[in-house]
């Protein structure tokens, strides 16, 4: 008899020895009464009890490390960020007749002129705002009410 035949075997006397125990059919058969006997002593035994810090102790293992996780998804955002400038810069010369012959023609936008170092004191006011918001949230937990 190879594995496959004496597992087949196991399963078939397991769901016979499951379907006697429910219709309470008399004791007969040695190997189905065995397995009648396990199944009593699975359904009788006592289940037992979580401890009492066993919440805490799985929230600690699945949450990862606030600290990593920002600075990996920190590191990601740097990456695909300059992908996309990289590839803009890469593609956009060799692209750039093949977007001038395009019949769409959109009107001219008027942007008030601003100066350069006005537009990168706003970039830097921005990352200062973006920091002590995310420094913020990491230490105290939240912004006061």
């Amino acid at each position: 008899m190879n594995k496959i035949d004496a597992t087949d075997r196991d399963a078939r006397l397991q769901a016979a020895a499951e379907q006697a125990e429910r219709n309470d059919l008399p004791v007969g058969d040695a190997e189905l009464d065995a397995y009648r006997l396990v199944i009593r002593a699975v359904r009788q035994a006592a289940m037992p009890g979580l401890p009492e810090d066993f919440a805490r102790r799985v929230s600690t293992r699945i949450s990862p490390t606030s600290d990593q996780a920002s600075f990996e998804d920190g590191m990601v955002t740097l990456l695909l960020l300059g992908m996309a400038l990289g590839g803009g810069g890469y593609f956009l010369p060799r692209f750039w007749p093949l977007l001038t012959s395009l019949p769409v023609r959109l009107p001219p936008i008027n942007l008030p002129a601003v100066s350069w170092p006005l537009l990168a004191a706003a970039a830097v006011g921005l990352g200062i705002a973006w920091a002590i918001d995310r420094l913020w949230d990491h230490r105290s937990g939240g912004m006061p009410a």
